[in-house]
């Protein structure tokens, strides 16, 4: 779950946010309360991230990208032709992700 904290995504320098349960746009992350829309960040087996719920994505300019469904495929692999947005390619190139994240990790 994304929780209170704003992930950037790894390509081409975009970012997600959530949105506010009322609809007001996205939320700065020192004012989102615990009462957080539900978004979900699913890594899948060597292939592209799943995003499900109320966000905006953001380019690194801060341009909002249009987006009409409720659950994104981005790209992991870093070889779509259509980043950030993942075509398939992973299952071509024969990509091969971690199963599971960094323990250690503070991002």
């Amino acid at each position: 779950r994304l929780g209170r904290q704003q992930w950037k995504v790894p390509t081409n320098g975009l970012q997600i946010r959530c949105h506010a349960e009322d609809g007001r746009g996205p939320v700065p992350i020192e004012t989102r309360s615990p009462q957080m829309p539900d978004v979900t960040i699913t890594a899948t087996t060597n292939g592209p991230y799943l995003v499900s719920g109320p966000v905006e994505l953001l380019d690194a300019n801060g341009t909002a990208r249009e987006l009409t469904k409720n659950t994104i495929a981005l790209c992991r692999c870093g070889a779509s032709t259509t980043k950030p947005f993942c075509d398939g390619t992973h299952a071509k190139i024969g990509f091969h992700a971690a199963e599971t994240a960094v323990p250690q990790s503070t991002e």
